[in-house]
């Protein structure tokens, strides 16, 4: 594995979006490891783990703790700030990644053979946009038995996809297959069973996340491994369906927005000036991190 000496703050900020990324509804955390420019080194840190993990884990410490940090305050504080004020969050995020896009195309450009990728930067657009539009379900799993453990797992399994395949979200995905809501609200009774001290209670309400849990990892290695192959035998044509992914992944966090929050085009008067000004931010941001990495 190739060493680098990244900043450690820089790599914390983007693991912290990567972690934004990952539970914000709408939003990917493969998107943002794209745009910041650290994707292709958490393909190779996965894969690499069992034979490098020391070397591995110095590089990739700083952004896995941005990420545990980043998943703490989406589910704490985030997931509240943008349910308050929709519009000017979502065009933060959306600077972020808007603001990648010229670089990622600019590195790719010389390598890109029109005609065939362009068809896949079509598709892979195509498939982002239609997301939001395909109809949700809602399960209740209250009962753990074989068939509930195989549904947990291969929940897992594919939202790790979702995690390590770039413009993918997957808080939408797990609200298209009607789980989003149902794991929020198990991770929530954990919390407050913590606070009980009833060990027994807190183990019997973990159970569903470990299923999870356990079918996320598998996920991870498995797609990890996929596209680091992809990576290293077709990576404009993995790059050109990225960057269909990355311009598709604005209208498709819109749509998701105006569909998750009621009052998203609500107070217009104050949210667009304060969204104009994250927006740029989040462009400014966007464009700085990819360009120092």
């Amino acid at each position: 594995m190739d060493k680098v000496s990244p900043i450690w703050w820089q790599d914390s900020l983007k693991g912290l979006l990567i972690g934004l990324g990952m539970l914000a509804p709408g939003l990917s955390g493969g998107v943002f490891a794209v745009a910041l420019g650290v994707y292709p080194r958490l393909i190779e840190g996965i894969t690499n783990m069992w034979k490098h993990p020391i070397a591995v884990i110095k590089d990739l410490f700083w952004i896995a703790v941005g990420g545990l940090i980043g998943l703490l305050m989406t589910f704490f504080i985030i997931l509240a700030l943008i349910e308050f004020a929709p519009l000017p969050f979502t065009l933060l995020f959306l600077g972020f990644i808007i603001g990648s896009i010229p670089q990622i195309f600019e590195k790719q450009k010389s390598r890109i053979h029109w005609k065939s990728h362009l068809f896949i930067t079509l598709i892979m657009a195509t498939l982002i946009f239609s997301l939001p539009f395909l109809p949700q379900q809602a399960h209740d799993l209250n009962v753990i038995n074989v068939q509930t453990i195989g549904i947990l797992i291969m929940v897992g399994f594919i939202l790790a996809g979702t995690l390590i395949i770039p413009g993918i979200s997957g808080s939408l995905v797990l609200l298209v297959l009607g789980f989003y809501v149902y794991l929020f609200d198990t991770a929530r009774l954990i919390l407050e069973r913590i606070l009980t001290f009833d060990i027994g209670l807190i183990i019997e309400a973990s159970i569903p996340l470990i299923l999870v849990g356990i079918g996320l990892v598998i996920g991870i290695i498995v797609f990890a491994f996929f596209l680091k192959w992809l990576l290293k035998k077709y990576q404009t044509y993995l790059y050109s369906g990225v960057l269909g992914l990355l311009i598709a992944s604005p209208f498709s966090i819109i749509l998701e927005a105006d569909k998750t929050y009621p009052n998203v085009w609500d107070g217009l008067v104050w949210t667009i000036p304060i969204g104009i000004v994250l927006f740029g931010l989040g462009l400014y941001g966007g464009f700085i991190l990819q360009e120092k990495d």
